[in-house]
């Protein structure tokens, strides 16, 4: 072969490698997520406990140890909230909103890049307890006139048999009068009562009533993948202003007491359902190529199953997209 030829035969096989790359790459990065069906149609998306971002988390900041300090979840939790709440100075994250990533939150707030208020502590404080094992969930809050808003995050206790819901900015946890932790929904449900004896904040330990009125709505996100998939958002420009919205993966309660019926999400009214019971998965995750393959894996499930899927991160986000009818003009918030 002359050497023109074998030029031309070089030039076309790299020209080939970089078209296959370019048609494969979507296939070439895998996640491995949890789909539990909590009802029909409502499906919550878990992170793997021992995602690397997560272990890398916990290793930065010491956190093993931190957890070591003795048995009981109330104990782990106190220590957590704690840590949580001193973490930075409070601080809007505008306009260089991070990412729903703690190891890149507290990064750029310790270069100076961004600040944080409520979503990045209960970020930081969720990721690190998803790292440990525990199951968690992002709440959204508001007052009544929906002016105010707050973000906290729940873990579910295997010991107490329940979401217990943690103040990481505030940096304590609702008890009532016989020390038991409550959920958002049981502080809404008092607050709507307004039945606020007793309630008091630990590891504080004191009267917790300053802050009950933001229960008055609540909201859940339905998925915490949020370095697998991250969450999805949308920037507008007015008056020389850089504004940021958020398209929610939402379970709203719309129970009595609520002003978050014409909220976006799936409304629920069925205590049951809202505080549903998070579930392991067994055996080695089922892989799906396609959106149309997991499509199918899902809509076999009944209420109450929950199965581990590893499939490219393309058709993960493809399949959040689909279920939680995300707008072309929102984009993952990198």
């Amino acid at each position: 072969m002359t050497r023109r030829g074998l030029f031309f035969q070089s030039l076309s096989l790299a020209v080939l490698c970089i078209l296959c790359g370019f048609l494969w790459r979507p296939y070439l990065y895998w996640e491995t997520v949890t789909f539990q069906k909590v009802a029909d149609g409502v499906f919550f998306i878990g992170e793997r406990p021992d995602h690397p971002t997560l272990q890398a988390l916990l290793k930065n900041e010491g956190i093993r140890t931190l957890s070591d300090r003795g048995p009981g979840d109330m104990k782990l939790f106190s220590s957590l909230l704690r840590w949580s709440s001193r973490l930075f100075p409070y601080t809007s994250p505008f306009p260089h909103y991070p990412p729903w990533n703690a190891v890149e939150i507290l990064r750029r707030i310790r270069a100076g890049e961004t600040g944080g208020f409520c979503a990045q502590y209960a970020t930081v404080l969720g990721q690190v307890l998803q790292g440990l094992g525990y199951p968690v969930r992002f709440v959204d809050l508001a007052d009544e006139s929906l002016g105010d808003r707050h973000f906290v995050v729940e873990v579910y206790s295997r010991e107490y048999g329940k979401w217990i819901v943690l103040e990481a900015m505030l940096g304590f946890m609702y008890v009532d009068g016989r020390r038991r932790p409550l959920s958002a929904l049981e502080m809404h449900k008092r607050f709507a009562a307004k039945d606020l004896a007793g309630l008091h904040a630990v590891p504080a330990l004191g009267i917790a009533k300053d802050h009950a009125f933001m229960y008055r709505n609540i909201r859940v996100e339905m998925r915490n993948n949020f370095l697998s998939a991250p969450v999805y958002v949308h920037w507008e420009r007015k008056d020389g202003k850089d504004s940021i919205f958020f398209f929610p993966s939402l379970m709203v309660w719309s129970g009595g007491g609520t002003s978050f019926r014409n909220s976006p999400g799936i409304p629920v009214k069925d205590e049951s359902v809202f505080n549903f019971t998070p579930l392991s998965p067994s055996g080695p995750p089922r892989r799906c190529w396609t959106l149309r393959g997991l499509d199918g894996r899902l809509s076999a499930m009944s209420p109450g199953q929950v199965i581990r899927v590893r499939l490219p991160s393309k058709v993960l986000a493809d399949a959040i997209r689909q279920l939680y009818g995300i707008p072309a003009d929102y984009h993952p918030l990198g």
